[in-house]
């Protein structure tokens, strides 16, 4: 693969799935996987599909695809996944899409685009999915680059104040290790 794809790029259903996809980027960085998550808050006029599509045709090893109830039927979440298969299509990536199935949505239901990929499995622990996740792409030789850090992770979020203390709980688990789902917080 071209030694500028350097990044693990996580698409997902923006806000619905974003807690996941927090944690997984997290714990992602700590194993040192420099990692693409957007959850940018857009105000108006920005353009953030030209830098998602730089992003999967140009830096993306490998695309994560979350797999929920609501990442399988949303506009922005499919056009990242079309995107990703026409990439992994136009260069003959194996395995460039890598779905990650996070809720109960039955295999009946699995958009077509991703009906024939094997998912990796979230949906009955976060630690074991996670565990199978990471033999995937090590077995895939996916680079790490060690300068990437959790401390990375959160500096591309934007954190606001009600959520800081959440974000700092997730980095201090991802920092422990792939222990336990973050609880969510009760917004005081």
């Amino acid at each position: 693969m071209d030694a500028m794809r350097d990044l693990v790029f996580v698409s997902h259903a923006n806000p619905e799935d974003n807690q996941f996809c927090r944690w997984l980027s997290l714990c992602l960085a700590r194993e040192g996987y420099p990692v693409w998550l957007d959850l940018k808050r857009l105000l108006g006029g920005e353009n953030s599909w030209s830098d998602i599509e730089e992003a999967i045709r140009n830096r993306a090893v490998k695309v994560l695809y979350v797999l929920s109830r609501t990442s399988n039927t949303k506009p922005g979440a499919l056009k990242e996944l079309a995107l990703a298969q026409t990439v992994a299509k136009v260069h003959q990536f194996r395995d460039f899409v890598i779905p990650l199935k996070i809720d109960d949505i039955s295999y009946a239901d699995i958009n077509i685009n991703l009906h024939q990929l094997n998912a990796v499995s979230f949906e009955k622990g976060w630690r074991e999915g996670f565990q199978q996740l990471l033999l995937k792409i090590e077995l895939d030789g996916v680079q790490k680059d060690a300068r990437f850090t959790p401390d990375d992770v959160i500096s591309i979020i934007e954190i606001t104040r009600d959520r800081g203390h959440r974000v700092r709980h997730w980095t201090h688990h991802a920092m422990e290790g792939v222990g336990r789902q973050p609880r969510r917080q009760i917004k005081r």
